[in-house]
């Protein structure tokens, strides 16, 4: 009986390794490597301008799930800002990305950081006056380093809120609609990226990976 229980935890750990071994194959298979995130951002930045919003289809179960829920490509947004010439997105992230020891928090990442973590994207951008991206980019600044966070409608800051605070003055308002979720993970009113995708008040300027080649 002994033998046996001890057979059968190196089964189970056999089998957890091999859990991981794939787990980690299959997200090999969809992460840029750093070389081809560095190639689609030149690419991208060709169409970039300052505050232009830019979406992501991310990789991962809560990416999918997102997506999934919101019944869109995309499961996370930023803003896109230009600095010496260089482009950054400013985003609130949870603490896996943004390497904080919290939950998370708003950061600013170099453009080819950001893809890093794509699988699909797509760049909407309003019409802002100079005067306007530079308030736009101000609100955003004083932001950086806020904390994550998924609390009610009214306290929360997660990519989508961080978006519609700085960007609200220039949206649809009438469209720009929490939906309700009911799931074991998580439950009640969320803001999706694809809200923004949809605004018909942004224009469409790169619609996916393929239309950049």
């Amino acid at each position: 009986m002994h033998n046996l229980a001890r057979h059968l935890k190196k089964v189970a750990l056999v089998l957890l390794i091999l859990s991981f071994c794939a787990i980690f194959f299959i997200l090999k298979e969809n992460f840029f490597p750093s070389s081809q995130a560095y190639l689609v951002a030149q690419k991208l930045s060709l169409k970039l301008e300052d505050c232009d919003v830019i979406l992501r289809k991310g990789l991962g179960v809560e990416s999918a799930l997102i997506a999934k829920v919101s019944n869109s490509r995309f499961s996370h947004i930023g803003i896109v800002v230009k600095e010496h010439n260089k482009f950054f997105v400013i985003h609130a992230t949870t603490a896996d990305e943004s390497n904080t020891s919290g939950f998370g928090a708003v950061i600013k990442v170099p453009l080819e950081k950001f893809l890093l973590y794509a699988e699909d994207l797509a760049v909407k951008r309003y019409f802002l006056s100079e005067k306007d991206k530079s308030l736009v980019k101000e609100s955003l600044e004083q932001k950086l380093g806020s904390q994550f966070s998924l609390e009610d409608r009214k306290e929360s800051l997660y990519c989508t809120t961080l978006l519609l605070q700085s960007l609200l003055p220039y949206t649809a308002h009438q469209g720009i609609r929490y939906q309700y979720v009911d799931l074991p993970v998580f439950r009640g009113f969320y803001l999706f990226p694809e809200v923004f995708f949809q605004d018909p008040k942004a224009k469409l300027i790169v619609e996916d990976l393929k239309s950049l080649d």
